[in-house]
């Protein structure tokens, strides 16, 4: 297990690994950092005060949050394949949590296409807690929201803010619209609609 006294040796630059068993105890405190910056990550602290405070980069953290979903992914189908229900179920929502960086109550509206973890948190402290409600906005409300969140971007000729999104720039009318939509075909899916809680 965690050993504080080898944490303590470990801050002040002593971390043996000559040894099988060093290199197993090594490994082991490892992935308890690991572990601890996986929880920072759910708890919605910004990627980039974890990696500062680990002292690693932002590429590492996110590898681990996807490769941690991943695995918490696996063992929940494996869960419901042995009718394990109610693990399955809390470790569908871990993977969901792990992916996107959210705390539990963001899990549904970080379904939703181009919802980030911030932007579910700005939409939920509005009041819009689930994808039903979300579904039911007003797109202007919802563009009022998100004009104080990133990812715009000022488009200098037409005084616009542009989504900034992989695929195409959307304004954040179009972006508010886009999101309520895709609400709306969350609720028409049965098989979203049996997750949903």
């Amino acid at each position: 297990g965690v050993n504080e006294g080898y944490l303590v040796g470990a801050c002040s630059g002593y971390l043996p690994t000559r040894t099988e068993e060093q290199k197993l105890k090594f490994q082991i405190h490892l992935r308890f950092f690991a572990a601890l910056a996986l929880l920072e990550s759910i708890e919605e602290v910004p990627i980039d005060q974890i990696a500062k405070k680990y002292s690693t980069n932002r590429g590492l953290l996110q590898s681990l949050q996807t490769a941690a979903s991943s695995y918490a992914g696996q063992v929940a189908v494996f869960c419901e394949s042995l009718g394990f229900r109610t693990l399955e179920l809390l470790l569908s929502d871990l993977q969901v949590r792990l992916f996107s960086g959210v705390q539990k109550e963001l899990c549904d509206l970080v379904r939703v296409q181009l919802l980030t973890g911030p932007l579910a948190r700005v939409l939920y402290n509005a009041g819009y807690t689930g994808v039903a409600k979300l579904s039911t906005a007003d797109p202007v409300t919802i563009k009022t929201l998100l004009q104080g969140v990133l990812p715009f971007k000022d488009k200098e000729e037409t005084g616009e803010r542009s989504w900034l999104d992989k695929r195409h720039g959307l304004t954040e009318l179009e972006a508010a619209s886009h999101m309520i939509e895709r609400a709306k075909e969350l609720l028409q899916d049965p098989a979203v609609m049996a997750t949903l809680r």
